[in-house]
């Protein structure tokens, strides 16, 4: 969670972000940026978990149907995160934050 507190200033006009990934570190993370952002829904593969944190889970394609802009912001440990930007990349989002980052943002 240290790289959370390293955002630098241009997230002081961010307010609503959609986290993409509810596994060891989205859960963990998530009450925390509940507390710093409004979060409508979290973007997971499984979506099994219907709600949780009360925020509902969404797949990709239903969460980019649903997103008006908001920063998607990747929760992940580093293995899984090459998946993930594989599949923001081939629905045309923009990457940003590095391969060693725990938190990546899609624009």
């Amino acid at each position: 969670m240290g790289q959370l507190y390293k955002l630098d200033n241009s997230w002081r006009e961010v307010k609503t972000i959609i986290p993409f990934g509810y596994g060891r570190v989205g859960k963990r993370t998530l009450p925390t940026l509940q507390q710093m952002f409004s979060i409508p829904f979290v973007i997971d593969n499984n979506t099994k978990c219907v709600q949780n944190n009360q925020v509902e889970i969404h797949d990709l394609k239903t969460a980019l149907n649903k997103r008006n802009n908001e920063k998607i912001v990747v929760l992940t440990v580093g293995r899984v995160y090459t998946k993930i930007k594989e599949e923001l990349e081939e629905n045309g989002l923009n990457l940003s934050g590095g391969e060693r980052q725990r938190i990546i943002l899609a624009r």
